[in-house]
């Protein structure tokens, strides 16, 4: 074989009928050829009932380097009016396919598809999965663990205790809720759970002088 020749690409020849592969059989015929261009193909009518429609072929395939394969075919009018034609190429399909040109397997003709000479073959491959979002709901979600308090360093008790004087100078809401905010960046979640806690108590100290306060104003 010369070195320009150009290698038959049967995967360009694959049809995909149902989600399942099937080369035709005139693809098959062009493969063994490019490959083995003096090889012999032989097909035989060895019975023919005309009067109930039916026939049996017999295919030889035989490779210059010693492989042989042969293979039959049945074929009946009523499922297929040009019986005798795809009954032939049936059995030459499956000829060729046991010398691995072909589907992997060679079985009888796809009845769905009547102009198709054997059974096309499934991809081995997995089923494709959904893409749809997986909603919340769909999946239960554990609560989550309670923060539980933790013990202040002493910077943040000492600005505590400077809210808590405020408070008791009953001075306004928003000053004692700011100084007390103002500890949350650098706290872990224990640590402002417990200034929280205080923010709670000295707030509802200082309420009722802001409620006055707000009247007045």
């Amino acid at each position: 074989m010369s070195e320009d020749h150009v290698k038959f690409n049967a995967s360009e020849h694959i049809m995909n009928l149902r989600g399942k592969d099937y080369l035709p059989v005139a693809a098959r015929i062009l493969w063994c050829r490019n490959e083995h261009p003096q090889a012999v193909m032989r097909t035989t009518l060895m019975e023919w009932n005309q009067t109930e429609g039916w026939c049996l072929y017999r295919a030889e395939v035989t490779l210059p380097e010693g492989g042989h394969a042969e293979a039959t075919a049945t074929q009946n009018k009523k499922d297929f009016p040009q019986y005798l034609e795809k009954c032939e190429s049936k059995a030459l399909g499956r000829a060729l396919g046991f010398l691995g040109y072909g589907t992997l397997a060679v079985e009888d003709e796809d009845p769905a598809n009547p102009n198709i000479v054997d059974t096309p073959i499934a991809r081995n491959v997995p089923a494709p999965r959904s893409t749809a979002p997986i909603r919340p709901q769909d999946e239960p979600q554990a609560p989550p663990a309670p923060i539980a308090p933790e013990p202040l360093t002493e910077a943040q008790e000492r600005t505590v205790a400077e809210a808590r004087d405020m408070a008791e100078a009953r001075d306004t809401v928003g000053a004692v809720d700011a100084l007390l905010r103002s500890l949350k960046v650098a706290a872990t979640p224990g640590q402002w759970k417990t200034i929280s806690a205080h923010r709670a108590k000295l707030i509802a100290r200082c309420y009722p002088e802001a409620q006055m306060n707000g009247g007045n104003a």
